[in-house]
């Protein structure tokens, strides 16, 4: 894949927009990271953050923000190069929302992207072709069952996903499955049926792994105690969280902070 230009967390006034009749020249796509107004087939419809869409060379383009703040995205211009590339993009539609299950893991890879085309390393160029194929592969993978026309199931993911984008902020929130059930005027059994079909996971393997996620986030960065991570990351019992942190890590969270310290070390030396 032949990278044009590429940018992440791109932020623009809430009154950005963006109109191109005739494309412009390369592939295109953007992750939309706030609520957009998104031209398709004659229409403007609302899209909100983590909608992405891919666009073709000379496609008719527009799109503009409408969140009360501002808007933010992220984009990759590319073209293809071989023809696995263009077998994994044939099956990518074209100028339509893509409702992605996790478009922070995009987000991660474009980030990726844009470092390697404006800070290149020496084989800059084969690894921009490893990220892009990577790139267009989770793209793929990513795509949700979810189309324009069914705007009921539509509307159903967009606030199931700003719950879950709840949970991974907030993950210390005190946070249960009658809880969210009841936030989204749900039956406890149909809001988790909903939840394992727009995530392919349970809700509460997902309040796991934010919960995790941001222990790892800690260890990492931080010089906290196990016991005040632990409640950081809504654990009232440091024992039921370093259980789970190990079945999730393999390790403990004290083993895991010291390994991170041998590697620290070894890397000054």
């Amino acid at each position: 894949m032949i990278i044009r230009s590429a940018a992440s967390n791109s932020v623009g006034y809430n009154n950005f927009s963006v109109h191109f009749p005739n494309g412009r020249g390369h592939y295109l796509y953007v992750l939309f990271r706030s609520k957009t107004m998104l031209y398709v087939d004659g229409e403007y419809i609302l899209v909100q953050a983590g909608t992405g869409v891919f666009y073709d060379k000379n496609q008719f383009q527009s799109y503009y923000g409408c969140d009360e703040t501002e808007f933010n995205h992220d984009y990759v211009f590319f073209d293809l190069s071989n023809d696995i590339e263009k077998i994994v993009f044939s099956n990518i539609p074209l100028g339509k929302p893509i409702f992605h299950v996790n478009s922070a893991y995009i987000t991660s890879i474009i980030s990726l992207i844009e470092q390697e085309k404006y800070l290149p390393s020496h084989n800059a160029q084969d690894i921009l072709s490893s990220l892009g194929l990577a790139f267009l592969y989770k793209a793929g993978e990513e795509i949700n069952d979810l189309s324009v026309e069914n705007n009921s199931r539509y509307s159903q993911y967009a606030v199931f996903y700003r719950l879950r984008d709840d949970i991974y902020k907030k993950p210390a929130f005190d946070w249960s499955i009658e809880y969210a059930a009841n936030k989204l005027f749900l039956s406890r059994f149909y809001f988790q049926s909903l939840y394992k079909q727009f995530f392919k996971t349970t809700f509460q393997k997902d309040l796991i792994c934010a919960r995790i996620s941001l222990a790892k986030k800690l260890l990492l960065y931080g010089n906290n105690k196990i016991y005040e991570i632990a409640q950081m990351c809504g654990y009232k019992n440091v024992e039921h969280f370093t259980r789970q942190f190990r079945k999730q890590v393999g390790v403990t969270p004290r083993e895991f902070k010291k390994k991170l310290i041998i590697q620290k070390s070894s890397a000054i030396k």
